[in-house]
């Protein structure tokens, strides 16, 4: 179980009690007792501060200043969805969801509380409809109050008459995340929906899901056709199967899936990124990838990842104003890290340095999860000959997992230029092993071994 289930207070071990014995809602509100007594005056400043505080009229007030200074911000909107969850105000808090659904279509935290108000609401269709969203991310939520929100929901759902079979399952899986004892009741929903008829290919899916996680591949197979064989436009066993396929090495088979995906939901964005990706970096075919993006600008000109994949594409063309073009236009419609991140490569390539910095820190802003940003602020920084900053910024963007050859290179490359010839070293060995034909790598160890052996000789 993840350590967010265990905590060194009395309300945090009372909520852990109601949690083993599958009474989700009270752990809910223990978890939140302990949350609020660990937080400080000081971070009650902020709106999620005050929220974790459990003084909603405070969060409120907070979150609705934030946005007067930043209109387009995330979390104080999310801040007040919260709140108006809290109070029971569903409709209120859709509002406020949507907005941050238009400011980023696939947000998990966005995606899980219009989960909780739908199921408030007792529509069950459309909370497994924005669960399915969240779950087919490879990321989870940023806020632990929107855990609890989901956690306390779970509870409320099971209990109500006639439970829908398909959202807990759904559910379930996503409490799986974090207890993987979970895994067991999530496919015992699930099976039971196909029983019912409760969505049978959602259902099928979640089996699917379960058996992929347990590391039963061929099992996964055969639960993702069976929803297939239900529903043959079912998205998302539509991007499971592709993924299976996918890690078989079947990239033809890959696509094909994926085509069938773009074709039953064309205005999907997640659906079209991954068909991108596909015939981006698979496929190597620019030309489709083009032709695909410039029809669906042309079809929903307010799309702002289509806009930031066409300028990922015409990037990759080598066609730098367009792709600047269509980068500016996508982080007008939606800032979107991504689309502030490819502008900065677009302007380093254009030696417009300044404003390439400035585009990778606002990438960074918006997301500081996201490793892109810190790679391309340690290059300027790398340039500048500021090498310890570079360093220090590199060695962050490897903690995120910017661990691609080229660039686990220039890190080793910076451990060089700052004096660390040991780690330098290390680094290069690293990498070496894993790809002994690095060509970069192998010159730079080179060197570096000149370096290490005239130390020695001196």
């Amino acid at each position: 179980m993840d350590t967010r289930f265990f905590g060194d207070s009395m309300p945090a071990h009372r909520a852990l009690l109601h949690y083993l014995i599958g009474d989700y809602p009270n752990a809910a509100r223990w978890y939140r007792v302990a949350l609020a007594a660990s937080i400080v005056d000081a971070e009650q400043r902020s709106s999620w501060g005050a929220l974790r505080a459990g003084n909603h009229a405070a969060a409120e007030a907070a979150a609705r200043r934030e946005l007067g200074q930043e209109p387009r911000a995330i979390q104080p909107r999310l801040t007040l969805a919260e709140v108006a969850l809290a109070r029971g105000q569903d409709t209120e808090a859709l509002e406020h969801i949507g907005q941050v659904l238009q400011l980023r279509p696939d947000d998990y935290d966005a995606l899980l509380l219009a989960t909780v108000a739908h199921a408030h609401r007792k529509d069950w269709n459309a909370a497994v409809d924005t669960l399915k969203r969240a779950l087919r991310q490879d990321r989870v939520e940023r806020r632990y109050t929107v855990f609890l929100a989901t956690l306390e929901a779970t509870g409320d759902v099971a209990s109500s008459s006639n439970p829908p079979l398909c959202l807990l399952a759904h559910l379930h899986r996503y409490l799986r995340i974090y207890d993987p004892a979970r895994a067991d009741s999530a496919d015992w929903y699930a099976r039971r929906a196909v029983d019912a008829g409760d969505r049978a290919d959602d259902a099928w899916v979640t089996v699917a899901v379960i058996h992929d996680t347990q590391g039963k591949r061929r099992h996964a197979l055969e639960a993702f056709l069976r929803a297939l064989a239900v529903n043959p436009a079912n998205t998302a066993a539509l991007l499971g199967t592709a993924r299976l396929r996918a890690d078989r090495g079947e990239i033809a088979a890959e696509y094909r899936l994926l085509r069938r995906a773009f074709q039953a939901t064309p205005d999907d964005p997640f659906v079209a990124d991954r068909l991108h990706a596909v015939l981006v970096h698979k496929l190597g075919d620019y030309r489709q990838a083009l032709a695909m993006e410039q029809t669906l600008v042309a079809e929903r000109p307010d799309d702002a990842r289509a806009w930031w994949r066409l300028g990922a594409v015409q990037l990759a063309l080598g066609d730098h104003q367009a792709a600047l073009d269509s980068l500016d236009r996508s982080a007008k419609l939606a800032d979107l890290p991504e689309a502030h991140e490819g502008r900065g490569y677009v302007l380093r390539e254009l030696q417009r340095f300044a404003e390439a910095a400035e585009a990778y820190q606002r990438s960074i802003e918006l997301d500081p999860s996201r490793p892109g940003g810190y790679v391309g602020l340690a290059v300027l920084l790398a340039r500048e000959r500021r090498y310890p900053q570079a360093l220090a910024t590199y060695e962050r963007a490897y903690r995120l997992g910017a661990r691609d050859a080229e660039q686990v290179v220039d890190l080793c490359s910076l451990y060089y230029e700052v004096g660390k010839v040991g780690q330098a070293l290390g680094c290069l060995g690293d990498l070496l092993t894993r790809e002994p034909d690095n060509v970069r790598g192998r010159a730079l160890l080179e060197h570096v071994q000149r370096t290490a052996s005239t130390r020695r000789a001196a």
